[in-house]
C-alpha cells in the first residue's frame, strides 16, 4: 500500500537543532518531485517528523486522527521509531518513499481509560506507554489482567508499554525489549519495595487494570498549568495527562486503530539496538 504525497505536513519541535534548515531542504526536494504537493496541510496524508523518538510520538499525537503515513527523520540519538536514521540519507530516502519503495510497519496503540467512582472520566490513546507514578513518595496499587489479580505494588508506580514503547521508560526499568511487530502489552513495576515481580508480557486481547489503593497526600508538587497540587499522576507517551486519586482505576487495552510508519531500511530495528548498546 502506498500513500499519496499530495498533502504533507512537516513537524519538529522549535528547539530541534537544524529543524528549520532541514524543513527547507525537504520542501525543496518535495517540490522538485511534484510542484502540486500541498505542504503544511492540516489534514495530511503524509507526516514527516524531524527529531528523536519523543518528537515522532508528539507528531503522532497531533496527527493520528487523520491516519497518515508517518516518516521519522532521526535528529535525536538512537531513533527506534525513525524511518531514516542518518542525515546523509534523508532526501534520498524521501524520494524512495515518494516512489513507493517502502514498506509499512503497523504499530499497535493502547487505549487508556480512567474510572473514578464507577464512571469513566478520561480516555486517551498512546503509542508507547502509560505509566502511573508518585512524584513524592510511595503508593499501593493492584494490577489485574482481566479479572485476575497478578501483582501488588508498594512502590513508586507501574507502567504498561507496547512493543514500540518497550525501548523507552520500560527499558530503563530493566524491562524486556520487544520487536515492534509483536502486538502485546508489557507490564512492569517502578521501584517496588515488595519482593520484585518480573515484567509480564500480556497478549493483545487482554485488559490490564491498575487499581490505585492508597498513598500519602503531601501536596508538595504544583502543576504549572493550573496551580493545583499533585501527588500521583498518569503519563502517556511521556506527557503528564492527569492527577490520580485513591480509588481510581486505570484500564489499558489494545486500541482499535494502528499507526503506520514507513520503513525503507532492512533490519533497522536490530541496527538501532546495536547503536543503543554500542556494539556491532
Amino acid at each position: 500500500m502506498t500513500h499519496k504525497f499530495d498533502r504533507v505536513a512537516i513537524f519538529y519541535r522549535p528547539d530541534i537543532s537544524g529543524g528549520s534548515a532541514w524543513e527547507k531542504k525537504i520542501i525543496s526536494k518535495l517540490k522538485s518531485l511534484n510542484k502540486k504537493i500541498e505542504i503544511g496541510s492540516k489534514r495530511p496524508k503524509v507526516v514527516i517528523a524531524l527529531g528523536g523518538d519523543g518528537t515522532i510520538m508528539e507528531a503522532i499525537r497531533n496527527f493520528k486522527h487523520f491516519s497518515p503515513l508517518f516518516i521519522g527523520l532521526n535528529l535525536g540519538h538512537v531513533g527506534f521509531l525513525a524511518t531514516i536514521r542518518e542525515k546523509k540519507n534523508f532526501l534520498k530516502g524521501i524520494e524512495k518513499i515518494y516512489k513507493g519503495e517502502y514498506t509499512v510497519s503497523e504499530r499497535m496503540m493502547l487505549h487508556v481509560g480512567v474510572v473514578r467512582k464507577g464512571k469513566e472520566i478520561y480516555e486517551t490513546q498512546a503509542l508507547g506507554d502509560m505509566y502511573i507514578q508518585n512524584l513524592t513518595g510511595l503508593l499501593d496499587l493492584d494490577i489485574h489482567i482481566d479479572d485476575h489479580l497478578v501483582q501488588r505494588v508498594h512502590g513508586t508506580g507501574a507502567i504498561a508499554s507496547t512493543a514500540s514503547g518497550s525501548t523507552a521508560y520500560n527499558l530503563s526499568l530493566h524491562g524486556p525489549i520487544v520487536m515492534p511487530d509483536i502486538n502485546c502489552i508489557v507490564v512492569n513495576e517502578i521501584l517496588d519495595h515488595n519482593t520484585p515481580t518480573p515484567s509480564m508480557i500480556i497478549k493483545k486481547t487482554k485488559r490490564v487494570s491498575f487499581h490505585i489503593k492508597n498513598f500519602r497526600r503531601r501536596n508538595e508538587v504544583l502543576l504549572a498549568k493550573d496551580g493545583l497540587d499533585i501527588d500521583v499522576g498518569m503519563w502517556t507517551d511521556g506527557v503528564l495527562v492527569m492527577r490520580l486519586l485513591p480509588g481510581d482505576i486505570v484500564h489499558v487495552a489494545r486500541a482499535r486503530g494502528k499507526i503506520k510508519l514507513a520503513e525503507i531500511e532492512k533490519d533497522y530495528f536490530f541496527k538501532s539496538i546495536q547503536q543503543k548498546f554500542t556494539f556491532k
